[in-house]
């Protein structure tokens, strides 16, 4: 069992980091769009996406081999 609650353990960190990436992105994409500040390109907005989207065929991968399933839920959150 012990195994067991490292992989479960490792699919927490794993999720965790995901969620921070995603609300560092809503983050960005709200004071972009509030701030109306021209040094803060779109594309830095969308880096942490990016970055998603590279590291989560890792994930998949590793999901696969331990057994696990993996879904990413998207929160929107409004920008007020």
């Amino acid at each position: 069992m012990e195994g067991d609650a490292y992989i479960q353990y490792k699919a927490m960190v794993i999720c965790t980091g995901m969620n921070l990436l995603l609300l560092m992105f809503e983050l960005l994409a709200c004071d972009k769009l509030e701030s109306q500040r021209p040094e803060v390109l779109w594309i830095l907005v969308f880096i942490p996406l990016i970055f998603m989207s590279i590291i989560s065929v890792g994930i998949c991968v590793w999901a696969v081999k331990h057994e696990r399933t993996f879904e990413v839920i998207l929160i929107n959150l409004p920008c007020h």
